[in-house]
């Protein structure tokens, strides 16, 4: 099962406030799931690609982190 984030974990992952995340998902631009109680909840997937982001389905679930930087 793919991972979801909450609204808010969702707005800082991509670095906006709650309210950007709720227009592009009126507008259609970064759709959301929603929950039973009507919570929007966003894919992990969607969000890397939306950044641009390939994100391997082996990797997705697993807490990886790996940082380059070249000075």
């Amino acid at each position: 099962m793919e991972n979801l984030l909450t609204l808010s974990q969702a707005a800082q992952k991509l670095n906006v406030c709650k309210l950007t995340l709720r227009n592009w998902d009126n507008e259609g631009k970064l759709v959301s799931v929603r929950t039973k109680g009507g919570h929007r909840r966003y894919r992990e997937s969607d969000i890397a690609k939306f950044q641009g982001v390939e994100m391997d389905k082996a990797v997705v679930n697993k807490d990886v982190v790996a940082i380059y930087a070249r000075v």
